[in-house]
């Protein structure tokens, strides 16, 4: 900070000028862009816990003017300074009660808090990974799974569940208004032959080649009117569907990010059930309207999916007791009487024989083989798989009675 920079004294005299005084209204349209220019000069000289407070005075400028864009931006320029001012301290290692991380989480919960609000959905959700992020890059997985889930939650609820009615209406007013066309089309066909008929009998050859242009005009001109409404209506479609595609995707993303922090904190049976949950709802939004098979990056989803699921297993390893229907029928389909045509296609052959190999060697406690399996399968696998499957291998090896 500038020698000569009085922070405080600038604060409160933008401050005073928000008070109420008798028979004056303060200008808080003014008191804002005051307050959004300190905290860019006090950015500008590495103070950042001071320009998230600015940014805080700011929000409760836009408040009083109604201006919902302005705050929810305002206290996230806040919550992003007071990270700044958190990372500053973590990189010099100033003692602290982590205060400046408190007060980031506070705004960005706020700022969520008005999107949700004003029916910006989408936006809230990318606070809320933007506030996931940051905590698991903190080493607090156990506190991001909260934000991630609740921005799954928020993604989902923008789903083709909800978009097929408004499909079906689009598609009912549009049958509608061809058929009405159609109707009119022919009732205008049937006018202009008669006008045609009684015209010739009455006038000149060259009134009937005027009234016949005329009709060729109306004629095109309501073709062009069906075209455009189809184009319209095709055009709407599209981007519903689209938009359901692109929510589901964000959903299962999120979710992703759930499971990486229940198992980065061994939460495996709750990392379980949420690859349980992702595989059902990539299933469910990512079937081809032909086949049903899933599709796309649905694929992906469904392998990672099930390559984590089945490692899971085999180092929990529940008692027939305690296993869930739905988990038994995924070791099952990896034996040798059963056969899943639909996995190994998103799988590949090779990976699925693997995997299968795997679960066979752990039932019949086969460590030599599992020590192979693993080098052949270590360039397939991701890193937390791969990690995985090397606590599958040690909990056989030297069994704890607990998953690890």
């Amino acid at each position: 900070m500038e020698k000569d920079s009085d922070v405080l004294t600038k604060y409160r005299a933008v401050t005073n000028k928000l008070k109420k005084r008798f028979l004056k209204k303060p200008n808080v349209s003014e008191g804002s862009e005051e307050f959004a220019a300190l905290a860019k000069s006090l950015k500008s000289q590495e103070c950042p816990q001071y320009a998230g407070f600015c940014c805080l005075a700011q929000a409760r400028c836009e408040h009083t003017l109604s201006n919902s864009a302005g705050e929810a931006q305002a206290l996230t320029d806040a919550a992003r300074a007071f990270l700044e001012a958190e990372q500053m301290d973590r990189e010099l290692r100033v003692p602290g009660f982590q205060e400046h991380l408190t007060a980031a989480i506070n705004c960005y919960s706020h700022a969520i808090r008005v999107h949700i609000e004003n029916k910006q959905i989408a936006l809230a959700a990318s606070l809320c990974l933007e506030v996931g992020n940051v905590l698991k890059k903190m080493n607090r997985p156990g506190e991001a799974i909260g934000h991630y889930q609740r921005a799954s939650e928020l993604q989902s609820q923008v789903s083709l569940s909800k978009c097929l009615p408004n499909m079906v209406r689009l598609g009912a007013k549009s049958s509608e208004v061809v058929v009405v066309v159609v109707v009119v089309e022919l009732v205008v066909v049937v006018v202009v032959v008669v006008v045609v008929v009684v015209v010739g009998l009455v006038v000149v050859v060259v009134v009937v080649v005027v009234v016949v242009v005329v009709v060729v005009l109306v004629v095109g001109l309501v073709v062009v009117i069906i075209v455009v409404v189809a184009v319209v209506v095709g055009l709407v479609v599209v981007i519903i569907v689209v938009v359901a595609v692109v929510s589901a995707l964000d959903c299962l993303s999120a979710l992703q990010k759930v499971a990486d922090c229940k198992m980065e904190t061994k939460d495996y049976e709750g990392a379980l059930a949420v690859l349980t949950e992702m595989a059902y709802l990539a299933h469910e939004r990512g079937g081809s309207s032909v086949t049903g098979r899933p599709i796309g990056a649905y694929c992906d989803i469904l392998a990672k999916c099930e390559i984590t699921r089945v490692l899971l297993l085999l180092l929990l390893q529940p008692t027939p007791q305690r296993i869930r229907p739905e988990h038994a029928q995924t070791l099952e389909k990896y034996t040798w009487e059963s056969f899943d045509s639909l996995t190994e296609m998103y799988l590949g052959e090779d990976l699925y024989l693997l995997l299968q190999s795997v679960v066979m060697a752990c039932q019949s406690k086969d460590l030599v083989s599992l020590n192979a399996l693993q080098k052949d399968l270590w360039p397939l696998l991701e890193p937390d798989q791969n990690q995985l499957l090397h606590f599958v291998i040690r909990e056989h090896t030297h069994p704890s009675g607990d998953g690890i």
